[in-house]
């Protein structure tokens, strides 16, 4: 990882930690993705995971707020809630229309709230949470765009105005 990215990264933590913050946040797979070349990760996601490759690049963008409400609606349903992993899958990935930073948003989410309702959420995206956050800089790898999607990321976070500290690791 450049100098430049990392120093960004830190200058993004130490403001939101001193903020307040929010619940614990490991950003060690953000600074492993910007170490990974496109070639490494399109080579990875084209020979182990076409389906959710094309997946993620067909779907649309959506807001961290709107996002947010969709799930709570959705987890208020109890039909939903019973839904084995593989059709919780196709829910998120379908009926939500999320792009690679919405799963990092259902996942924070998740912590914060820290409730069992939330926990099939949990198990399905903790399966390719690395993954995604590598596809994140692979599908928008130009210039300024770690910056810009991790602030995005960031500013969703503390948007959240949870009290708990925040604990940053970068490697």
């Amino acid at each position: 990882m450049s100098q430049a990215i990392r120093e960004e990264i830190t200058i993004y933590a130490t403001y939101l930690v001193a903020n307040g913050g929010c619940a614990s946040f490991d950003i060690t797979y953000l600074s492993r993705a910007l170490d990974l070349s496109i070639a490494t990760i399109e080579s990875y996601y084209l020979s182990k995971d076409e389906i959710l490759l094309d997946v993620l690049k067909q779907i649309s963008l959506c807001t961290p707020e709107c996002f947010l409400k969709h799930i709570e609606f959705c987890l208020e349903d109890k039909q939903v809630a019973q839904l084995k992993r593989k059709k919780l899958k196709r829910k998120i990935e379908g009926f939500f229309k999320l792009n690679p930073l919405g799963l990092a948003y259902v996942h924070i989410y998740c912590e914060l709230n820290a409730d069992p309702k939330f926990s099939r959420f949990i198990n399905v995206i903790e399966e390719n949470w690395a993954k995604t956050i590598e596809l994140i800089f692979y599908m928008n790898h130009q210039k300024n765009s770690a910056k810009k999607y991790f602030n995005s990321l960031i500013h969703s976070i503390y948007n959240l105005k949870n009290s708990k500290c925040l604990n940053v690791t970068i490697h």
